[in-house]
């Protein structure tokens, strides 16, 4: 065969029987790698279950403690931030421990398997911490739960304590994923590193530390404090940011809430999985409004993080308190409860969705249960005499709130206790507690709630002067929010003594302020026709207030059912003006005689001022005697000019109702019973100015009654 033939025949044979030889063997070689990465895979889709427990301080040194919790918390965020492991955090760890009957500083390293084998967990990892001049040396060992022998151990070192946020964390995260079993690639998904997935301060998330412990204690005004300084420290830091919005929320400054969100929201992607979906939660619920979204996206964390107690706490608190589902809120109660039996937070709004139901004994009970496992706390007291107001007991209540405040001063419950003493109509106790609220308070805008309180019962006691001169003060400390309510609260004055003018510009500067940050919420702007339409009865403008009707009608749908009654409850009570300034008195009784004060408020400053000054308590009383019927006026007046535990009638008794019930009884001839109203409505008001009419009135009926 000649050369040339001898390369077509070796060419031939390569194609025929060695290239799809070879083809062949690429092929079964990239199958078993794929089998291999596949079989890889479905085996290690069950996250590895991994304990860390709070580290040694062996540096001599109690300065830095906080880095046995400051380690171990760390060390939790970066491996959850891999989706091969799972780590218990550090709450549901102290959640089994309680279960227990152990804390943290009581366990010994045996009761600390036992803690991981109740939990499930396969591998914990243990450590300390020790220092040598300026170098900090971080050392774990991993072990194994069921034999509790040492699998393998790994230490990390640097200069100065901010090492161990800077590198060694990340450092200990790569060793410990590979020696509880993953493979180098499933080693290295960790990407992000921990200053990534937190901070890049150790002093921030210290303090940032301190705040979610106050926060969770309900200590609003400490875990503001702290969680402030954590992100002046680093202004990235998004978690720090998501739980100052919640603080924020509590404290009533909606705008600084808002504001703080949107912050967690921009830093997202500097937190873990868990915490971002918690970000997502809170902002499409609070700034979208998006109430369906946020359900929806915390039934995947549910599913996702079966042991968080949160998610289920924050879905329950959405079948309480935006959907009124109150069998689905105690069903998902339990599954928090389920996790952790001694969840303050879960126990307290399961109490008041019992309370919400009606069920005032099973609240109590859980309430009390509350109180026995957060000895020194001061919340559960504080909800337990919410109850009692609820239920009608004031004496109990205010026992209850006062032991509150004996726990910490700073609770802010003098406010309460002083709505219950005017409840008594005692002002003079009303204004003590008002004093001790404004004394203890810890900040400039809880100082401003005292002042804005202050001015309330004094323009409620006819001390027009006094009033104005405590909202000045009330509005040189509020923050943006509460002077929205200042606004509203000194329109609502004016109405009464007759200066509409000024009365509509404070209207619509408070409701401006509403109507821009909750520009959907329909039920705001349906109060702020209401307002409107008062001023319009008033000047004799009928029918400007009738196009109001219609107005405030167009708001009821697309309302929460919640909503949809303030929107309603708006539409009838300016009907009802209306209907009285027409002189069709039995048109509008027809209205009024169906109308109950039925919805108790939340002991809130926000909620119980409009409570009390947006509708008159004796509407009814009156429209009776402008229709000529003296006898049930007189009823009506003496009815509500008194306080009745049985009844949900949680409104003040103004004192111009002792002055009115005596002008009925002195036009029937009861003389006697004339007069104790005109003495105890004089003795109420006997700081009030001398220029009001009805002042001036009763002292002169008073005298001629007399003879």
């Amino acid at each position: 065969i000649s050369g040339r033939e001898e390369k077509i025949v070796k060419r031939n044979l390569f194609r025929k029987i060695l290239l799809p030889f070879t083809a062949g063997l690429i092929m079964i070689l990239a199958f078993l790698m794929l089998r291999s990465f596949i079989a890889e895979e479905l085996l290690g889709s069950a996250p590895i279950p991994v304990a860390v427990i709070p580290f040694e301080n062996r540096t001599g040194d109690t300065q830095y403690d906080n880095l046995k919790i400051i380690i171990q918390d760390l060390l939790i965020t970066k491996l959850n931030d891999s989706k091969y492991i799972y780590v218990s955090t550090r709450e549901r760890m102290r959640d089994v421990l309680k279960q227990m009957d152990l804390t943290e500083e009581a366990v010994d390293s045996d009761s600390w398997f036992d803690v991981c084998r109740l939990d499930g967990v396969e591998a914990v990892v243990i450590g300390s911490v020790n220092r040598a001049g300026d170098t900090f040396v971080t050392d774990v060992k991993v072990l194994d739960v069921k034999s509790k022998e040492l699998i393998e151990s790994a230490s990390a070192r640097g200069q100065g304590v901010a090492s161990i946020l800077d590198t060694q964390i990340d450092e200990l995260g790569r060793r410990i994923s590979r020696i509880v079993g993953l493979s180098e690639r499933k080693a290295e998904t960790i990407q992000q590193s921990i200053i990534e997935l937190t901070t890049n301060s150790m002093e921030a998330y210290n303090y940032f530390i301190r705040g979610r412990e106050d926060y969770d204690k309900f200590y609003f005004h400490d875990a503001g404090r702290f969680l402030k300084k954590a992100v002046e420290l680093d202004p990235r830091f998004a978690v720090a940011y998501l739980y100052l919005s919640r603080t924020y929320l509590e404290l009533g400054d909606d705008i600084a809430a808002y504001a703080s969100l949107e912050k967690a929201m921009l830093f997202a992607q500097q937190a873990t999985e868990a915490e971002r979906l918690s970000i997502e939660a809170d902002y499409v619920g609070i700034i979208e409004r998006n109430l369906e979204k946020k359900y929806r996206i915390l039934k995947k964390m549910a599913a996702k993080y079966p042991k968080d107690k949160r998610v289920f706490f924050n879905l329950g608190m959405i079948y309480h308190s935006s959907k009124a589902l109150y069998s689905e809120a105690i069903e998902t109660y339990a599954k928090a409860l389920d996790l952790d039996p001694n969840f303050g937070a879960v126990l307290n709004d399961l109490a008041y969705t019992y309370a919400d139901m009606g069920d005032y004994t099973k609240a109590i009970e859980y309430f009390e249960k509350y109180a026995f496992i957060s000895p020194g706390d001061a919340n559960p007291i504080d909800s337990m005499a919410e109850i009692y107001f609820r239920i009608g007991k004031l004496d109990e209540a205010v026992v209850k709130y006062k032991e509150a405040l004996e726990i910490k001063p700073d609770f802010g419950a003098g406010f309460r206790i002083g709505y219950l003493y005017a409840l008594m109509e005692d002002y003079e106790e009303t204004f003590r507690w008002i004093d001790q609220f404004i004394s203890t308070s810890p900040s400039p805008g809880l100082k401003a709630e005292g002042y804005l309180w202050k001015g309330f019962y004094s323009a409620w006691l006819g001390r027009t002067a006094d009033a104005f001169s405590y909202f000045r003060k009330s509005e040189t400390l509020a923050d943006s929010s509460l002077k929205a309510m200042i606004d509203f609260t000194q329109g609502w004055i004016l109405y009464h003594l007759g200066d509409f003018e000024r009365s509509q510009d404070l209207f619509r500067q408070g409701y401006g302020y509403f109507t821009r940050l909750l520009p959907e919420m329909k039920w705001v702007a349906a109060r702020n026709q209401y307002s409107a339409g008062r001023i319009d009865v008033a000047q004799d403008r009928i029918d400007l207030a009738q196009s109001r009707l219609d107005t405030i009608k167009s708001y009821l749908s697309g309302q929460s059912p919640a909503n949809q009654e303030i929107v309603k409850s708006a539409h009838e009570m300016l009907k009802v003006e209306i209907l009285l300034a027409s002189a069709e008195y039995r048109e509008a009784l027809t209205i009024l005689e169906h109308i109950a004060y039925d919805k108790i408020p939340p002991m809130q400053t926000t909620r119980i001022i409009p409570f009390n000054t947006l509708y008159e308590k004796d509407r009814l009383a009156w429209a009776y005697h402008q229709a000529g019927e003296i006898d049930k006026a007189i009823a009506e007046y003496e009815r509500i000019s008194r306080f009745n535990p049985d009844s949900k009638d949680r409104l003040l008794i103004h004192p111009k109702c002792h002055y009115r019930l005596a002008r009925l009884y002195e036009e029937k001839g009861l003389k006697d019973k004339a007069i104790e109203r005109y003495e105890k409505f004089l003795d109420i008001w006997k700081d009030a100015d001398e220029e009001l009419t009805e002042k001036q009135d009763a002292k002169v009926r008073l005298v001629r009654l007399k003879g």
